[in-house]
């Protein structure tokens, strides 16, 4: 998806990361809509993606959807033993197979396991 105008460097790259057929933020903001419809947001460091997810809203003029929004990184901290909560580390300690951090894909299915 191309990233909405006058997003920093570093936002950008997060976008373009995920290497998806190039649409505006409002066309993949609406197939977002669609897809979760009244689900559950599931994410770890969710305040992370839902504050992206805003911020890409309001400089697109969109009224974000409410969604709830549940945090693995919240449920980490409460039940696993460790000083590391990025989401490799909780995956590892779960006893989960490695997997390629920040690819879209991965992290989703990593943190539905």
């Amino acid at each position: 998806m191309e990233p909405p105008k006058g997003l920093s460097a570093q936002a950008t790259e997060q976008f373009e990361a995920g290497k998806l057929v190039a649409v505006s933020w409002a066309e993949a903001a609406e197939q977002l809509v669609r897809l979760v419809g009244t689900s559950p947001v599931v994410a770890h460091n969710a305040a992370f993606d839902a504050g992206v997810y805003a911020a890409a809203c309001a400089h697109e003029g969109l009224v974000p959807t409410e969604w709830e929004w549940v945090d693995s990184l919240a449920v980490a901290e409460r039940f696993i033993d460790s000083n590391r909560r990025d989401l490799p580390s909780v995956a590892h300690a779960l006893g989960l197979p490695p997997f390629s951090h920040h690819d879209a894909g991965a992290d989703a299915t990593a943190t539905a396991d």
